[in-house]
């Protein structure tokens, strides 16, 4: 059982960084401390915005990896506050 678990584990490693880019569950740059830098799920550092995403209060900038082109939100809400609580009446 224990040499089946080995390459289980292995394979489905294999099977998830191929999946990677689709999962929008997990942040990998939270678990990576080498450095301060915003990671990918595959790894790579650099992106490039792509426009943004409107909820009814926020807008936040998008951004797409060069690598994989998964796509992210940026956590800053960019509307002004007074422009927030005037969308809320």
């Amino acid at each position: 059982m224990e040499r089946y678990n080995k390459f289980d584990i292995l394979s489905l490693e294999e099977l998830y960084f191929v999946l990677a880019p689709w999962d929008k569950t997990i942040q990998f740059n939270i678990f990576s401390s080498e450095d301060a830098k915003e990671r990918c799920t595959c790894g790579n550092d650099e992106f490039k915005p792509k426009g943004y995403i409107y909820s009814n209060t926020a807008k936040f900038q998008r951004y797409v990896c060069t690598s994989c082109q998964k796509e992210y939100k940026d956590n800053v809400n960019l509307l002004a506050k007074s422009k927030r609580k005037a969308l809320l009446k």
